[in-house]
């Protein structure tokens, strides 16, 4: 699974970052972004689905996962 942050949209409340710091990461200002390849591991897949659906502004999509 790959995450991927639209960065448009992203208002910057750190909630993904809380819940998965390893791939959601955060600028200088406070914004998420998938770390460089944004791939999930597999053993996070599960904590990235809550990230996606903690998110309030719905700016978090993830690729390549079936169990959503």
């Amino acid at each position: 699974m790959k995450a991927h942050v639209d960065s448009v949209k992203c208002e910057g409340f750190g909630s993904c970052h809380e819940i998965l710091p390893a791939v959601f990461l955060l600028d200088e200002w406070g914004y998420a972004h998938a770390d460089a390849d944004g791939e999930v591991p597999a053993a996070q897949e599960q904590l990235a689905r809550e990230a996606a659906h903690k998110c309030p502004v719905n700016a978090i999509v993830l690729r390549g996962d079936e169990a959503s």
